[in-house]
C-alpha cells in the first residue's frame, strides 16, 4: 500500500533510501521489492507469500524494514486510511501531515 510507504518516511526510514524491484532472472517478472540505503544496507521483500507470510531479508548496519512495520501498524490502527483521509497543514510556523483532521494527535512534522 502506497500510504504505508509514505508513512514509513515518518517512522524512521533513513533519508536517501531507494525502493525498487528485483526481477526473476528466468521470467523477467518482479520477484521482490527492494530497499537500498546510502550506507549499503538492503532489504528484499518477496512479492509472494509462503504460509501467508512474506519473506524479508536484510543486510547491512541499518534496519530498513522496521520503519515499514511501524508504518503498517499505524495504518492498521487508523482503519487503513487511503489518500483522501490524509491532509497537510502548512502555516508560517509549521507544516505537518495528518490523518482524518488537522487536530488529530497522530501527525508528523514535514
Amino acid at each position: 500500500n502506497r500510504v504505508v510507504w509514505l508513512l514509513a518516511q515518518f517512522h524512521g526510514l533513513p533519508d536517501g533510501v531507494t525502493i525498487g524491484m528485483r526481477l526473476d532472472p528466468d521470467t523477467g517478472r518482479p520477484a521482490a521489492a527492494t530497499m537500498t540505503a546510502p550506507d549499503g544496507s538492503t532489504t528484499d521483500i518477496t512479492l509472494t507469500t509462503t504460509n501467508n507470510r512474506y519473506e524479508v531479508t536484510e543486510t547491512g548496519p541499518t534496519p530498513l524494514w522496521e520503519p515499514v512495520e511501524h508504518a503498517h501498524q499505524t495504518w492498521l490502527t487508523h482503519g487503513k486510511p487511503d489518500w483522501p483521509r490524509l491532509g497537510i497543514t502548512a502555516t508560517q510556523h509549521h507544516q505537518r501531515l495528518w490523518i482524518d483532521h488537522p487536530h488529530n494527535p497522530t501527525h508528523w512534522p514535514l
